[in-house]
């Protein structure tokens, strides 16, 4: 019968599944650093093979146009999402008659992309949920049904290879936010 020594090897923490270093550097057959100041994870010895993740705030300029949409890159004015200020990222706010749409340029430069989503909480006149639709290379490659009564949605989305990532957010008339956005290399 085995024993239970406890799971020190896999944790399952807001739908991500973290494993322990030795289960991974077994898995992979090689060695395997992390830097935490430069929050990148080194695999084999040579420093090319590496995985590096950047937030948005560190390459605003990737955020190169849409509609209706504001940068909280240099906004005067805090949004908040589930009563915490959100940053990393952008807003569409209530009300608008046109698409809500943001778009950035990832020029094939991430294999991965996470995000935070949720109603803003500044929208008070209405609470309705949304449709968003993301884009890689103008193809439309996710979908997702957000719930405007849930404080947060996370995401993660493969982009590999895309030279530009699209958001559109419809079917609202609440404002949300979507933060928290980092990429992996």
């Amino acid at each position: 019968m085995p024993t239970n020594k406890g799971n020190n090897v896999i944790a399952a923490v807001n739908d991500s599944i973290y494993y322990n270093e030795d289960i991974l550097k077994s898995l992979i057959d090689q060695e395997l650093n992390y830097d935490e100041d430069a929050k990148t994870i080194y695999i084999g010895s040579k420093s090319d093979q590496k995985v590096t993740k950047q937030a948005l705030s560190e390459q605003y300029s990737i955020l190169y146009g849409g509609e209706n949409y504001t940068s909280l890159e240099n906004t005067d004015e805090d949004y908040h999402v589930g009563g915490k200020i959100i940053n990393d990222g952008f807003i569409f706010k209530e009300y608008s008659f046109g698409d809500n749409i943001a778009l950035l340029n990832t020029d094939t430069k991430f294999t991965k992309m996470e995000f935070d989503i949720g109603k803003l909480d500044e929208s008070t006149s209405s609470l309705e949920d949304a449709k968003m639709k993301v884009e890689l290379s103008g193809v439309q490659k996710y979908q997702e049904n957000i719930r405007a009564d849930i404080t947060s949605h996370h995401y993660e989305y493969d982009i590999t290879d895309a030279t530009t990532v699209k958001f559109l957010i419809s079917d609202s008339r609440s404002g949300f936010g979507i933060y928290n956005i980092i990429f992996t290399k």
